[in-house]
């Protein structure tokens, strides 16, 4: 069996730049096609955090209608006290999803931040609902199979018993079982704690070549109908968020996609 060294992302690498709003009801409102309409999506998982004097978002979206989408979420925030909140003035946001592509009932993941400084109050929690969606072409639909996690433990100083756990391996296989080529593969790291919380959501990208320490397949490049591939990825604990370092990592999930 292959051995694959990979490191996670950096805590914001999953974060949208800003750019200046345009005059709209939607702060970053230009990220959104102007085709776009809003659909019928599904929320899960949804966690929210303030850390490092960023409010981030994380969990995952679930496209609940019959047909391709490219989805795009509108978040409102709102402090511990459930009272909605500004940001540069407006009182909701656009959030991108990590897939270009959702199948019908699909699934795809988001994890986004913004500074504090830019809201009208300690922000605690959000609504999510649909900015909008644009239809996307119907493709591969990749499954991630025997995905298992294995702690890794380290000593606390030279010649001590390994009891401390530093990282995760994880090893799954990327499977393309229809009878579509699978042109860009892409997968999606998702973290749950012990606390059964998602605490962290990344897109990997096999053909970025900064990608190399992050990610690694068994084989680069597209792949053919019926094809499947081995991948791993080693999840360290330095660069995640505290809630995780804190609570550990207690369970792992990979979605994969086809970029388009």
């Amino acid at each position: 069996m292959y051995r694959i060294i990979c490191f996670l992302m950096l805590l914001c690498s999953g974060v949208a730049c800003w750019r200046a709003p345009k005059p709209a009801g939607i702060y970053q409102s230009e990220l959104l096609p102007q085709n776009a309409v809003v659909t019928q999506i599904q929320i899960q998982d949804l966690n929210c955090w303030v850390e490092q004097g960023q409010f981030f978002i994380t969990g995952i979206c679930s496209n609940e209608t019959a047909s391709w989408q490219k989805i795009w979420l509108k978040v409102e925030p709102l402090d511990a006290a459930g009272k909605p909140l500004n940001i540069k003035g407006f009182a909701a946001l656009v959030a991108p999803t990590f897939s270009t592509a959702v199948a019908p009932r699909g699934r795809t993941a988001f994890f986004s931040g913004w500074p504090v400084a830019d809201f009208s109050g300690m922000p605690d929690s959000c609504r999510i609902s649909c900015a909008g969606a644009v239809l996307a072409t119907a493709g591969p639909i990749l499954l991630v199979e025997q995905l298992s996690g294995v702690k890794m433990l380290a000593p606390l100083k030279p010649g001590a018993e390994a009891t401390e756990e530093v990282a995760w391996q994880i090893n799954a296989i990327l499977n393309n079982p229809l009878p579509l080529v699978a042109a860009h593969p892409r997968l999606e790291l998702l973290l749950y704690g012990t606390d059964n919380r998602l605490w962290y959501a990344t897109l990997l990208d096999p053909e970025n070549p900064a990608s190399k320490s992050v990610l690694s397949l068994e084989k680069p490049g597209p792949m053919q109908a019926g094809e499947k591939r081995g991948f791993g990825i080693y999840a360290f604990y330095e660069r995640m968020p505290e809630a995780l370092k804190k609570s550990k990592i207690g369970r792992v999930e990979v979605l994969g996609f086809e970029e388009r």
